[in-house]
């Protein structure tokens, strides 16, 4: 979700104008390679604005998708045991309604729902809700949506408002953080599910990095292993290649690395701070800056979310429970 810098490409941009043709074409022939269009041009180096595309984290990924892959022959199965039946467009609004009420948000946030996007759920304007439709929330993992996107990217947006920095953030040498902040929202959105691999942010990052190495259809073919459904298999794929035209040659967006990137390294400070959020919650800030943002306004008092205030102890126990559930202790050491 566009959060970070101003040259960062929108998702709306990213988006294809012809993608369900080229989606017909490709699921009549899996062979091809779909050619998108967009209403912009897209500059190749601005696919790369969040980093280059990396192989640092890749053995790390490929593990943990080794370990479920060991418990969940399929996708599929993961997602009807650990996550639910897909929710009505009904029961997902109600849901959303009921967490926005908890967390004093109701009147600051609003939905609005749309089939022109490629992320199922993105923030616009900081304190919009963007639902890409059909609904694919499930049972037990709206929650960790709501924990993600409201939970975690609303309300440090709010903090942030309220600091000195706000919109002048190079004048007091704030670093990019877009990297804390979808790491921190990821292990925000495992803390209510009952198994606390990091599937999908292992997913986008292998996909990633091969979509660097590939086409578009040899993509799709590799990915099969990790995601049996085709839809979701294209939307990964197209996550994977958006903003590239001619998709047979090999070439990525390379955002989706920062799901898994960023997750592993907030879990390490979280594990060497307490668990405490709060510093990290003064804002739209990266772990390097937390202890430049407290002295910069050491008496504020952000607004946290209700699952940390109403539980800390639970909090650090769910954390603890991704850090082992994951393995991290060692995969960590042989990275």
């Amino acid at each position: 979700m566009k959060q970070t810098a101003s040259n960062e490409p929108a998702n709306q941009r990213l988006l294809p104008i012809n993608v369900q043709e080229e989606k017909e074409k490709f699921f009549f022939d899996e062979q091809y390679n779909p050619q998108f269009e967009y209403e912009d041009d897209i500059a190749l180096e601005s696919l790369s604005v969040h980093g280059k595309v990396s192989s640092g984290y890749l053995s790390i990924a490929e593990q943990i998708l080794e370990q479920v892959t060991k418990k969940w022959k399929t996708e599929t199965e993961y997602l009807e045991e650990v996550e639910g039946k897909i929710l009505s467009k009904e029961a997902a609004t109600k849901n959303i309604q009921e967490y926005l009420k908890i967390n004093n948000l109701t009147h600051r946030v609003r939905v609005i729902y749309t089939y022109h996007s490629i992320p199922r759920t993105s923030i616009k304007n900081r304190t919009t809700i963007v639902v890409r439709l059909p609904i694919d929330y499930r049972e037990q993992s709206i929650l960790g949506m709501l924990n993600h996107e409201i939970g975690t990217h609303v309300l440090r947006w709010l903090n942030e408002e309220k600091q000195p920095w706000y919109k002048q953030r190079k004048q007091y040498n704030l670093g990019r953080f877009l990297e804390t902040e979808e790491g921190l929202a990821v292990l925000h959105q495992y803390l209510a599910l009952p198994h606390k691999y990091l599937r999908m942010e292992a997913v986008r990052y292998l996909s990633t990095y091969k979509a660097s190495k590939m086409s578009f259809s040899q993509l799709y073919k590799e990915m099969e292993n990790y995601i049996d459904n085709r839809e979701r298999r294209w939307n990964m794929c197209l996550r994977a290649k958006r903003g590239i035209r001619d998709t047979s040659i090999p070439g990525c967006f390379t955002k989706d690395q920062l799901y898994l990137q960023g997750s592993l390294k907030v879990l390490q400070w979280l594990r060497t701070h307490e668990y405490n959020i709060t510093e990290l919650y003064f804002g739209k800030i990266s772990i390097d800056d937390v202890a430049k943002a407290a002295a910069l306004n050491p008496e504020y008092k952000p607004q946290l979310p209700a699952f940390f205030v109403e539980n800390r102890k639970k909090y650090q126990e769910m954390i603890e429970e991704v850090w082992h559930t994951n393995n991290l202790g060692t995969l960590l050491k042989v990275k």
